[in-house]
């Protein structure tokens, strides 16, 4: 009874409003965390890859090998990196 018009523009502060934001909250945050359940195997796997990759090189073993048995290893590489994916 203040005589002041409520804006239609900005949500009230009503519980049911502040209960459905907070109900929007956490199926955002619901929804973010199944992404990353469904995402992170996909993204280990690659990382493995690297990994193995990185392994390798770092050994030197890139080095003691013919140059045809490199480009098959490399080859081999890229090819589980494409499978990971």
């Amino acid at each position: 009874m203040s005589g002041a018009i409520p804006d239609p523009a900005q949500p009230g502060n009503t519980p049911d409003a502040l209960a459905r934001l907070k109900l929007t909250q956490a199926l955002q945050q619901a929804r973010l965390a199944i992404a990353w359940e469904r995402g992170w195997p996909h993204l280990a796997r690659v990382l493995l890859v690297i990994g193995l990759f990185l392994v390798v090189s770092w050994a030197g073993l890139w080095l003691s090998l013919p140059f045809a048995a490199r480009a098959i290893g490399v080859g081999l590489f890229a090819l589980f990196a494409l499978g990971a994916l």
